[in-house]
């Protein structure tokens, strides 16, 4: 058995008929809902679906097909006149096994109908499912754990069935107990606890390797997630790096600082020691005499002691010899005390290692004491002193990497918190608050072009695809029949319904194009379009009479009210908006209704109204009526040979002249639809 769903009743049969004459048993079905009642009585080897149908779509019903337990294994060929490669995509991943594009050839479908049917026959034979040592075999129906087999109950099998073709992903206990029991099952997710329990059993050892993710569902086959644990890398090396260079440049900056502060502190102390010694030294000289000095002195003091004739001979030094020491009358200090009675200076060695302070002081016999100290000099200090600089900036280096580590992660935890479509709503820094605000305001400005973008797109492509199914629809109908007669499939009997077919197909096709071609040029707006004066009154009776006998056919009672009315508009256009609408109603309302139109002014302005009291539109259908191939209900329309197109001529029309449309209806009540003329504009 092969079920059709195709909403067209000419492709519906065409396929039936095709499919009962080369052998196959077939239903058709023109919605979803009656395929779903058809489900529940027999399960078909194949099912042929369409697209645009009314009600739920042909990608809804196969997502149902495919959840439900019974049904998911049945093949599905997707038969529709929606050739995007979107499309073909959608639905192929959506799980149709082949998807064929109106129009095509009769014997074309019969052998694609074939190939599926024995694609599937070998596929359930063959497929198998396995994790670790645990497999299953779909055709068969048989579980082996270690070569050993293990004997379920149906249910127990396709619930392992399910966890292996989700292998490593949790599946929650409604997805369960939806895609085991189905969707109509009255009972509780306890099922599934009860069920993997009892399966847990009876696999043995291998009942372990189904996991229970608490408060979540199961699962076969845990993925690892190996996350990236240095993902704030390039952070913490930046806020490493420059905390180290920061420290570093503080931490030498801060040592030369003090360094130089103790240095100088520690030479004025140097010096004043100096200035005091040579005072204690001048005091005893002047009163003991130069028995005060002698070779014990020297001893006593780090300093040198060096005295001085007046005229600059070497009378005692603590340290050389004075008879082997040069004239000491050419010596700064020397020359500064004689002049001043005391003077002082600083000598660098040549490597600068070393510098002295030299003090002298003029005794009152004349004569001249020296008392000089040698110490390191500054950049000596600093540079005995970098060894232990070094260790210090090692162990700052050390305590920083753990402090910049574990102060990152707290940095970014919260930054890596932000909702970036939501920046605003947690604020983590006020730092961040401006760059956020802006990011706030970039995602609205993308967020209101993607949508623009996504509803240009959505109705280009809604268009195209309708386009391209109302014209393949009558196309595939009229090739259909004219092959199935070419190859003789057709008993006599028959041909002249079938060729009645054609040609009403080929009519609907003609108006068709003709509705699209005017919809186009409506579109275009080039400035071709000339303006004239239009007495509508005489366009509204050129409608009553064009539609009279289609009215009379149906026995509906066609009314005209009203007068002349001139403005200015494009004549064609008006006719064919008033056309329109006039013949929705005539179309729409049940034999021997009444439908009423009125052409004239309302308020001093042009005016077009249509009554009937036909099936109505729903409140919820009414902004979408004038879409381009909208139908309320489509297959009333397509019985009646509507393009679907009416009304967006009308919309368009409308537009053309500064018209505003107003509808009022009421379902199984009646529509009135008016065109109200602003000619002031």
């Amino acid at each position: 058995m092969i079920y059709c769903v195709e909403d067209e009743r000419n492709i519906r049969e065409l396929l039936i008929y095709t499919l009962e004459t080369t052998g196959f048993k077939a239903r058709g079905f023109g919605n979803g809902n009656e395929l779903m009642k058809a489900l529940k009585e027999e399960i078909p080897e194949l099912i042929l679906l369409d697209i645009m149908l009314p009600g739920d779509d042909g990608y809804t019903i196969l997502e149902q097909l495919k959840s439900m337990p019974s049904v998911k294994d049945v093949p599905v060929i997707m038969v529709t006149a929606k050739e995007a490669e979107f499309d073909k995509v959608k639905g192929l991943e959506g799980g149709a096994d082949d998807y064929i594009t109106k129009p095509f050839g009769m014997m074309e479908f019969v052998a694609r109908v074939k190939a599926v049917l024995r694609r599937s026959a070998r596929q359930n034979e063959d497929k198998e499912l396995h994790y670790d040592e645990l497999y299953l075999n779909v055709g068969r129906h048989e579980v082996h754990y270690r070569e050993e087999k293990v004997d379920l109950t149906r249910k127990e099998f396709e619930l392992l069935q399910y966890l292996l073709e989700n292998k490593g992903l949790v599946m929650t206990r409604n997805q369960i107990l939806c895609h085991v029991w189905g969707y109509d099952f009255d009972g509780e997710t306890r099922t599934v606890d009860v069920h993997v329990r009892t399966l847990r059993q009876k696999l043995g050892e291998a009942g372990n390797l189904i996991e229970t993710v608490r408060g979540v569902g199961y699962r076969i086959g845990a993925i690892t997630d190996k996350t990236d644990e240095n993902r704030s890398g390039k952070m913490k090396h930046k806020i490493f790096s420059h905390t180290s260079l920061l420290i570093i440049l503080s931490v030498i900056l801060t040592f030369l600082a003090a360094g130089t502060v103790m240095y100088n502190r520690y030479d004025i102390y140097m010096k004043q020691g100096v200035r005091d010694e040579a005072a204690y030294i001048k005091t005893g000289l002047e009163e003991d005499g130069d028995v005060f000095l002698s070779d014990r002195v020297g001893d006593a003091t780090s300093s040198r002691i060096t005295l001085l004739g007046k005229d600059g001979q070497v009378l005692f030094d603590s340290i050389e010899n004075p008879e082997e020491m040069e004239n000491h009358s050419n010596r700064p200090e020397f020359i500064e005390a004689e002049k001043q009675g005391s003077g002082e200076m600083v000598r660098y060695s040549d490597t600068l290692s070393k510098q002295t302070f030299y003090y002298a002081v003029k005794l009152k016999d004349d004569q001249v004491l020296r008392v000089a100290r040698t110490t390191d000099s500054l950049l000596v200090t600093m540079l005995t002193s970098f060894l232990l600089l070094g260790g210090l900036v090692c162990v700052i280096l050390v305590i920083e990497l753990f402090l910049v580590q574990k102060q990152t992660r707290k940095l970014i935890e919260p930054i890596n918190r932000i909702d970036l479509e939501h920046p605003l709503e947690h604020v983590c820094y006020e730092e961040l608050r401006p760059l956020l605000f802006r990011l706030d305001q970039q995602n609205r400005q993308i967020q209101k072009q993607l949508e623009d973008l996504k509803n240009a797109e959505s109705a280009r492509k809604e268009f195209t695809a309708n386009v391209s199914h109302e014209l393949k629809t009558p196309l595939m109908s009229i090739s259909g029949y004219a092959e199935l007669m070419m190859n003789g499939m057709v008993p006599p009997d028959k041909m002249q319904d079938f060729a009645g077919r054609i040609f009403h197909e080929s009519e609907r096709l003609s108006n068709l194009v003709a509705d699209i071609i005017q919809l186009s040029r409506l579109d275009e707006k080039n400035g071709e379009t000339m303006f004239e004066q239009v007495d509508i009154g005489e366009l509204g009776e050129d409608v009553i009479n064009n539609l009279q006998n289609r009215a009379a056919k149906k026995k509906i009672n066609l009314e005209y009210t009203g007068g002349p009315a001139q403005m200015q508009g494009v004549r064609h256009v008006l006719y064919e908006m008033f056309y329109n609408i006039t013949d929705n109603a005539i179309r729409y309302t049940p034999d021997g209704g009444d439908v009423k139109v009125f052409v004239g002014k309302l308020n001093g302005k042009p005016y077009f109204r249509v009554e009937d009291n036909g099936i109505g539109i729903p409140e919820s259908e009414q902004q979408r009526i004038f879409e381009r191939f909208y139908r309320v209900d489509k297959s009333h329309s397509r019985e009646t040979g509507g393009t679907g197109l009416g009304l967006s001529i009308v919309k368009h029309g409308a537009v053309l002249h500064h018209a505003k449309i107003l509808l009022d209806s009421e379902p199984g009540k009646g529509t009135k639809m008016e065109i109200l003329f602003d000619q002031t504009k």
